[in-house]
């Protein structure tokens, strides 16, 4: 389908014709499917792939699947209640590799579906306990990308961290950490994210490891390798 893109349309081609909006799908199959696809570079086998995903959501009822371009899914799920809860349940991965999951209108077009965003729950250490509102969490989980809500649970709320649900531009490496101002002085704060897939140690990105960094050639002095993988916050 990329090599489409490359086609230039005829003048007589370019013509076309206008569609009306009682010639489209009217059910309610977009409400409950979702678009996928693999956060990686490598070749993976695809039929594998979509048996290993659905039976690892290990839902109730069956999901179909259909390929819309090379490594782009769409997963057509019997109710709306389940695709939520794939969403609300993730992140997912195949083969330590990040399966990006987004809800589709039916409205785009396969080759310009752009998905580089992931979602995780990430852990905020060293935060002091009377800072740990609604209104910080909005601005902390904005510092890592996007905020997608906080963990309410009161344990963790006045525990060793606070919990907090962030979108992230996958294309840039993952913060590690912020600086907050409270009372004139600077707090350093540490980001943890959970249930990382594969991650490179090098540039701090998701999708390759170091033998596979292209950042990581001919610069060194990266943050990231500070750290053995063992001990990594990440």
């Amino acid at each position: 389908m990329e090599d489409w893109k490359k086609i230039d349309l005829f003048k007589d081609e370019e013509e076309g014709f206008a569609i009306e909006g009682n010639e489209l799908v009217e059910d309610d199959t977009f409400n409950r499917s979702l678009v996928g696809k693999i956060w990686t570079t490598n070749s993976f086998n695809a039929r594998i792939f979509k048996q290993v995903i659905v039976q690892a959501w290990r839902l109730k009822n069956p999901v179909e699947v259909q390929e819309l371009n090379k490594n782009l899914f769409l997963f057509k799920f019997t109710t709306k209640r389940d695709a939520e809860g794939v969403l609300k349940n993730g992140p997912w991965s195949f083969d330590r590799n990040l399966v990006i999951l987004e809800r589709i209108s039916g409205e785009e077009q396969p080759s310009k579906l752009e998905m580089f965003n992931g979602v995780f729950w990430a852990r905020v250490y060293d935060l002091p306990l009377k800072l740990r509102t609604d209104v910080v969490a909005v601005k902390l989980g904005d510092t890592m990308g996007k905020f997608v809500e906080v963990d309410n649970n009161e344990g963790n709320r006045m525990g060793k961290c606070l919990r907090i649900k962030t979108t992230v531009d996958l294309r840039k490496p993952l913060k590690r950490g912020t600086v907050i101002t409270y009372q004139g002085k600077s707090l350093r704060v540490f980001f943890k994210y959970e249930r990382l897939p594969t991650f490179c140690y090098a540039c701090g990105k998701i999708g390759h490891q170091i033998k596979d960094c292209e950042t990581l050639e001919g610069n060194t002095d990266t943050g990231f390798d500070e750290i053995e993988e063992k001990d990594c916050p990440f």
